[in-house]
This record gives C-alpha cells, sequence and structure tokens, in this order.
C-alpha cells in the first residue's frame, strides 16, 4: 500500500527496529487479500447510502460535515497539528466510534474480514504473554481493535479463506506516487 516517510506505520517499524521492540502484522496477509474478491468499497444493496458513505470515507464524511471538501484537509487542520497527543488517540477512537454505531456496524466484507483476522492476532498476542501492545492502523478500525473490545469478543473462524503465494516487501513512496492515489490508504 502507499506508504511514506511520515506513515505511522513506517515510523512504528523504524521506531521497533531502532529499539529493539517486537513487531508483530496484523493485518490480513496478502496472500489472503490478493484472493478476495472485489476491492474495498461496497456495491451492496443491503447497506444503506448513509452507512456506505461513512464506512467508505469516514475521514471524508466528517470533513463533509464540518463543511470541508477535502477530508485531508480536515484531517491536517484539527489532528496532525494536535499538541496534547496524550488525548488524542482517545478523542479519534471516540469519533470513530460514533461513526461506527451510527453504521450499525455494516462495512464491505474486505473490511470486516481483515478486522476480523486483526481482532484473532491481537487474541494470538494476549494469549502469548504480551502485555503491553501498541497498534498502529487506520483511525476507522480502532474502536473495533481496543484492547477492551478484543478481549470482548469472541475469535472468528478463518477455515474457508482462499490463499495464494504472495510476497512483499516495505519500500517508502515517493510524494509523486502518492499523489497519484485518491486517498492516503497505507
Amino acid at each position: 500500500l502507499p506508504m511514506a516517510v511520515f506513515s505511522p506505520e513506517y515510523q512504528a517499524l523504524r521506531y521497533a527496529w531502532t529499539h529493539a521492540v517486537p513487531v508483530h502484522c496484523i493485518d490480513l496477509p496478502a496472500a489472503i487479500s490478493l484472493c478476495l474478491p472485489k476491492a474495498k468499497g461496497t456495491d451492496d444493496e443491503t447497506m444503506p447510502e448513509a452507512c456506505a458513505q461513512i464506512a467508505n470515507d469516514p475521514i471524508g464524511y466528517l470533513a463533509r460535515q464540518a463543511g470541508y471538501r477535502d477530508g485531508e484537509r480536515w484531517w491536517e487542520s484539527h489532528f496532525e497539528r494536535w499538541t496534547d497527543h496524550e488525548h488524542l488517540f482517545g478523542i479519534v477512537g471516540e469519533l470513530m466510534g460514533a461513526l461506527r454505531e451510527q453504521t450499525g456496524g455494516m462495512d464491505d466484507p474486505e473490511t470486516l474480514l481483515r478486522e476480523g483476522w486483526m481482532r484473532r492476532q491481537l487474541h494470538a498476542l494476549l494469549a502469548s504473554g504480551c502485555r503491553r501492545l501498541a497498534v498502529v492502523c487506520g483511525a476507522w478500525h480502532a474502536p473495533v481493535l481496543s484492547r477492551a473490545h478484543v478481549e470482548t469478543t469472541p475469535d472468528l473462524p478463518f477455515s474457508e479463506t482462499k490463499t495464494c503465494i504472495a510476497a512483499g516487501a516495505i519500500i517508502p513512496w515517493t510524494y509523486r506516487h502518492i499523489a497519484l492515489t485518491p486517498a492516503y490508504t497505507a
């Protein structure tokens, strides 16, 4: 996925490498995600349009509610320059939690599968004795990956998941290449 030197994922990996902190990738592996039938987004008629707008672009939805046309500019003006970092994650988590309540848990199948997989990985890490975890994820996922949510949500079976052979590398994108994508999706 697009990633730059400022990406939280890339910064976390660099920090972990420098400080000898173990890293566990918890997102759905490429060997599974490359076999999924469709990309993020939904054309599912069972999902109301208002829910789809929120789930497909929660930051853009909040930006539009605040009178912004560009979700990235809204996010930058409200969060990138935030100075009280101790409370920032809680506030973003509350915002996303409120949006997720509005959607009633509806989302596209890929996102729900990814989040189930991530919770499964977090269950395993906690069961193995990890007591302190830092999860680097998109804001939308924060409410369902919180420790409280993970500890109270049962693990889901993944027995029918197709896989393929896949390999990957982490290479930061240039700003020119990131500009080619409609939204930051790392």
